[in-house]
């Protein structure tokens, strides 16, 4: 590790956090970060690699190779600057912050101005509000019209930005101090389970992780000099029809007269009616496909079988669910946030994959947590593994204790916790045996409790709490 690359990594983390929201929220462009491989972190790379090496090495030996701070970066630098810039990226407007304020401030909003939010009990209003805990929401008791009316129409006369100051920020204290640690607590939980987990993946079953091999392909040698790919004629015939492609399909948002767009999306939509069954389970999708490179490009980092699962999967499940529709269960039925039966399914696929996980690294586990426990073992384990299920088990624990805090009991807090780290988990494999960059498996653990014990059994504070985490 080296400082240049330390300060790289935080100017990078700086730039993503401080641009995204300007460019997601304000100029409403395509998003800095939309999936688990921000293209504009990997442009980024490639702009590095190609542009900024090439000008370091020239400076360096234009300083008779003196100056240190000139010489190329390495790929231990870039492999930190990416390490320190690719967590970032789950805090932006995408990410984090599109979600937290909302939920903390208009929450108050909708209790203020929807109907079925409010009700007279013993001749006093009454608010759903009042089954969340305090600490979960902003505090609007003081300023109700300046904290939650100047959140929701903004606090700025005319067209002048507002101070720093004048951010109200008494009513966000309370819930920061809550929820930024616990973040945190799973972030740290959730890292040191990966380190603990990473020996047995990639050595013993040979996980190909094809995004790590995507990235190592971009990266220089250890002198600064370019990956051999950059000199491989078929990588740039393939990167410039690519290019091409996105070129002309942006000029042509702008000169639709001169210039003919190249179509990645097709609509077959006349053959619906051919495959009613299909169409009955949700296939509207897939008769509309659209090509990304990125995906195909990776495919081809894949096993075969892993790339034919991929692709074949979707069309099998709709198929599926269109039988299930034909006897009147349908499967998609329910918002996101209700027990459906299609994520009951996606569930029980994930605890499969888990439980699979689990077997085939019992030897490995087993031992390891022996180690992790401080006890003997005959086998022998990477001291960083050891250390990530000690951080881990902590995380674990106080994640559940903060679950435990908030009003939930110690069984419900655990399976929420255990939940969690379970689909965490299971994302995490697919995304290294696959590749698969963008996973939206929309399973929430408050949902699938609720689809097991039903509402009745949970209670309405239990609910406000699990669904508002």
């Amino acid at each position: 590790m080296t400082l240049r690359a330390l300060l790289l990594g935080l100017l990078g983390v700086s730039v993503v956090c401080g641009y995204t929201y300007f460019n997601d929220g304000v100029l409403r462009q395509t998003m800095v970060v939309c999936n688990h491989m921000p293209t504009s972190v990997y442009g980024g790379l490639v702009l590095v690699v190609l542009l900024l090496n090439p000008l370091l090495r020239r400076l360096w030996r234009w300083s008779g190779e003196r100056l240190r701070l000139l010489r190329p970066l390495t790929p231990r630098e870039l492999m930190l600057v990416l390490a320190l810039v690719l967590p970032a990226c789950c805090v932006p407007y995408s990410s984090m912050l599109r979600i937290l304020p909302r939920v903390a401030m208009l929450s108050h909003h909708y209790a203020r101005t929807q109907v079925s939010w409010r009700w007279r009990e013993d001749g006093e209003e009454r608010s759903v509000l009042d089954y969340a805990p305090p600490q979960m929401l902003a505090d609007i008791s003081a300023d109700e019209n300046r904290r939650l009316t100047g959140y929701t129409q903004g606090l700025r006369e005319g067209r002048d930005s507002i101070a720093f100051s004048t951010v109200p920020w008494a009513a966000w204290t309370r819930t920061l101090l809550f929820w930024l640690p616990l973040f945190g607590i799973l972030w740290v939980c959730l890292a040191g389970l990966a380190l603990a987990v990473h020996p047995q993946w990639s050595r013993h079953e040979h996980l190909p992780y094809p995004i790590v091999q995507f990235t190592a392909a971009l990266l220089p040698d250890e002198h600064g000099q370019p990956n051999p790919i950059f000199r491989n004629l078929f990588f740039w015939v393939a990167f410039l029809a690519v290019l091409l492609v996105h070129a002309n399909n942006f000029l042509y948002v702008y000169y639709p007269d001169a210039l003919i767009e190249i179509r990645r999306s097709f609509n077959f939509a006349p053959l619906a009616r051919l495959f009613p069954t299909f169409m009955r389970g949700g296939g509207w999708d897939l008769i509309s496909p659209r090509f990304y490179f990125a995906a195909i490009g990776l495919a081809y980092l894949l096993a075969t079988d892993v790339s034919l699962s991929v692709g074949l999967g979707p069309f099998i499940f709709c198929y599926a669910g269109g039988l299930l529709a034909g006897y009147g269960i349908p499967m998609g039925a329910g918002t996101a946030f209700t027990p459906r039966i299609d994520k009951s399914l996606v569930f029980g696929g994930y605890v499969g994959m888990f439980l699979v996980t689990a077997y085939t690294g019992r030897h490995y586990f087993l031992h390891l947590g022996r180690r992790v426990l401080g006890l003997r073992t005959t086998d022998t384990f990477d001291a960083s593994a050891i250390w990530g299920g000690r951080v881990f088990l902590l995380g674990f624990a106080a994640f559940a204790a903060n679950l435990l805090a908030l009003g939930l009991d110690w069984q419900l807090a655990l399976l929420y916790a255990f939940l969690t780290i379970l689909i965490f988990v299971i994302m995490g494999r697919i995304i290294a045996e696959t590749g698969l960059f963008f996973i939206a498996p929309y399973l929430y653990p408050c949902t699938l409790i609720l689809g097991f014990l039903g509402e009745q059994s949970l209670g309405p504070q239990v609910l406000m709490i699990m669904f508002i985490l």
